[in-house]
């Protein structure tokens, strides 16, 4: 079965991660990027479980805030990229 995409409300741009996406192929083959290294989708389950635990539909439906992130927060591996694009999805 073929895992599903969605596709992210705004581009996110790879300069955003302190790693480089291009060298995980595993990773890559979860994401649809632009020619430009903007992440333009993601697979449905890979950020499913991260859309719930963060209450995202809540947050889109202005019934939560929108976490602040700590000053120097950087985008250093799988799961925290994960994380993040859950924010930027509806599901």
């Amino acid at each position: 079965m073929q895992d599903e995409f969605v596709w992210l409300n705004i581009p996110f741009h790879k300069n955003k991660v302190s790693f480089d996406i291009s060298e995980d192929d595993e990773l890559k083959d979860t994401l649809k990027i632009s020619f430009d290294g903007s992440i333009m989708a993601v697979k449905k389950s890979c950020i499913s479980s991260f859309y719930a635990e963060q209450k995202v539909a809540m947050i889109r439906a202005g019934y939560q805030s929108f976490p602040k992130r700590e000053r120097g927060y950087v985008i250093d591996s799988k799961e925290e990229l994960y994380k993040t694009l859950a924010y930027w999805v509806e599901i």
